[in-house]
């Protein structure tokens, strides 16, 4: 696939985008293309809106239909008010389309969110990022109980298996796990997960990655972007993620390492206070946020491996004791519970 201008896309492939976003000139190269990335993105104007789009090589029906669920309920949560990434239709009223030049193409479009990241910034000055963090994420939780679905998703493959789904996330990673250490472990991570029945006020559609790499700062707003890995979940998966990713944002990616023994109350209190405005938090759910948490370091163990192995093989090794060993991931003795009772 290009990565550079435009013109780098196969003709066959430019003239479908033509007909079918009606651009005011051809898409240019925005980001992706990589090795690691799961698509492109080019961005261009309709009637001088900036757009932006992504195209992924196919890998078939299932790709296309998980796709096409996903965008579903980007729409959904955009009509109800929500601050996210605004889809955008196609000449042919489709949120997804599918391309069938060169093997195939599949491509989704939507409005480009202005805005920048927090990355870098002092936790002392982000008390109004935090706030409006939690009510982004409680908004999506209070949203999905009113999504027709919310224990999977109803595209299948061809065994009728739901493609979107916690089990499917579960058994992709299953296959990640380096030694029979973590495998183990991570068996036993899902069936104390699965202790937990799902309910329509504890479990559903979810984004499911909302650090805040993926979220935009513009002025007092605050856009949630990159629905690419949403999944049928339990709403603690993505309070875990909010929870770690920041903690590992001061900890390891900045220079505010000395914050971490005040991020309770500069980050978690108002994190909390502001989900709980959007979506009512049981204090005995928030009991097994370690669990969650534990969770969020396997896929972080996974996903990052070859990167901290080449690296840092001494890190990988304590790493993965944490993980097997459920080490708690927050302060000892702190109950998240007692910071907005």
């Amino acid at each position: 696939m290009a990565t550079a201008a435009s013109n780098a896309l196969p003709p066959a492939l430019l003239d479908f985008i033509r007909q079918s976003y009606q651009p005011d000139s051809d898409p240019v190269y925005f980001a992706g293309g990589h090795e690691w990335s799961d698509g492109t993105v080019y961005s261009y104007c309709k009637d001088k809106a900036p757009k932006l789009l992504k195209i992924l090589k196919s890998a078939g029906i299932d790709q296309l239909s998980a796709a096409r669920e996903r965008l579903d309920f980007i729409d959904f949560l955009a009509l109800n008010g929500v601050d996210t990434i605004y889809p955008f239709y196609s000449a042919n009223n489709n949120l997804v389309e599918f391309c069938d030049c060169d093997n195939g193409y599949i491509m989704f479009s939507w409005d480009k969110a202005l805005g920048e990241h927090i990355q870098g910034l002092d936790p002392i000055d982000l008390k109004l990022f935090y706030s409006k963090w939690g009510m982004l994420v409680g908004s999506i939780h209070r949203l999905t109980q009113k999504y027709p679905r919310y224990l999977q998703s109803a595209c299948q493959n061809s065994k009728g298996q739901a493609l979107i789904s916690f089990d499917s996330e579960w058994s992709y990673f299953d296959g990640m796990m380096r030694d029979d250490a973590m495998r183990e472990a991570w068996r036993l991570q899902r069936q104390r997960m699965e202790e937990l029945s799902p309910s329509r006020a504890s479990f559903g559609f979810i984004h499911n990655d909302p650090h805040p790499g993926n979220i935009l700062r513009d002025k007092e707003r605050f856009v949630l972007i990159d629905f690419d890995v949403a999944n049928y979940h339990w709403f603690l998966t993505d309070i875990a993620i909010c929870i770690y990713s920041e903690y590992s944002r001061c900890n390891f990616h900045s220079s505010f390492r000395h914050r971490s023994p005040d991020l309770p109350e500069l980050f978690l209190k108002p994190f909390l206070k502001g989900y709980q405005r959007e979506n009512d938090i049981n204090p005995i759910h928030l009991d097994q946020i370690e669990l969650f948490l534990n969770y969020r370091r396997f896929l972080m163990y996974c996903v990052f491996y070859d990167q901290i192995h080449s690296s840092n093989p001494q890190y990988l090794i304590k790493f993965a004791d944490e993980i097997c060993s459920f080490k708690p991931y927050l302060p000892s003795g702190l109950r998240l519970a007692s910071l907005i009772s």
